[in-house]
């Protein structure tokens, strides 16, 4: 799925098993697009605002009391901050959801005891391009009920929109420090001694390898942050230079990508 904001432009990946061209629901012309195409094959369309997603309503933006707003969460403190999203079902008395509903709310103002809150799908204002390939086809066997899927609900949850910052709304991020750790000690006993190894498995590094192929061109100078003994850059890239920055010289050593450290 691609979209545009203002600071951005955004390609979310989606992987769904399974998928019943029969039984379950596909936006626009994909269903009857998609059982056509052989593996491999694509197939894209363009959603205006508010067609993969319900549109965006000024009813949406929803007031709570300070009462009515969850404030402890498994032994945790939560303290409702501007900018951030919550889930719907912290605000359940005044939205009238169920306390376990996940859907996110933004956070827009808080001030006197009252909490604005926008409710709207965080992709209800922006067109969207979905995209779909085919990467395997299985033969039909009989079944007997099943569920039914909403590829649109699939692709547009958990997380897509929530990444732009909310326009006229400063986030506050730093109010209460959000980056302490368990263990405070320091970094350098704990990067002393090298690990060879990966600490991503073979199919992180085949699609990270892969992005990288996709992004890097020749004649190019690369700045590999967090370098270690390997870089994942493809063996096919020439002409390039690679700059690693890391914390344990024996890996940056081990690297053979690496032009300098």
């Amino acid at each position: 799925m691609r979209w545009k904001s203002r600071h951005a432009t955004h390609c979310d990946r989606h992987f769904i098993s399974k998928v019943d061209f029969w039984r379950d629901i596909f936006p626009g012309n994909f269903g009857q697009s998609l059982v056509s195409l052989d593996v491999g094959e694509k197939y894209s369309e363009h959603f205006d605002p508010g067609e993969l997603v319900a549109p965006f309503t000024l009813e949406g933006v929803k007031e709570i009391n300070d009462g009515q707003f969850k404030r402890c969460d498994e032994n945790n403190t939560i303290i409702p901050t501007c900018g951030r999203f919550y889930p719907q079902g912290y605000g359940w008395r005044a939205l009238q959801c169920f306390p376990q509903n996940p859907a996110p709310m933004r956070i827009l103002k808080y001030d006197n005891g009252i909490i604005v809150a926008d409710t709207n799908h965080p992709l209800s204002t922006y067109s969207l391009t979905l995209e779909a390939r085919i990467i395997e086809k299985w033969s039909s066997s009989e079944e007997h009920g099943g569920s039914c899927s909403d590829i649109a609900e699939i692709v547009t949850s958990d997380g897509p929109g929530m990444q732009v910052p909310y326009s006229g709304v400063a986030v506050d991020y730093y109010s209460t420090y959000p980056f302490r750790r368990i263990n405070d000690s320091d970094d350098r006993l704990f990067y002393k001694m090298p690990r060879m190894v990966n600490h991503i498995d073979d199919v992180a590094i085949e699609q990270i390898t892969s992005l990288y192929g996709s992004l890097l061109s020749p004649n190019t100078t690369i700045l590999d942050l967090m370098s270690s003994w390997v870089s994942h850059i493809p063996p096919d890239l020439k002409n390039y230079e690679v700059v690693g920055l890391g914390l344990n010289q024996q890996e940056l050593g081990a690297n053979k990508q690496l032009s300098k450290t």
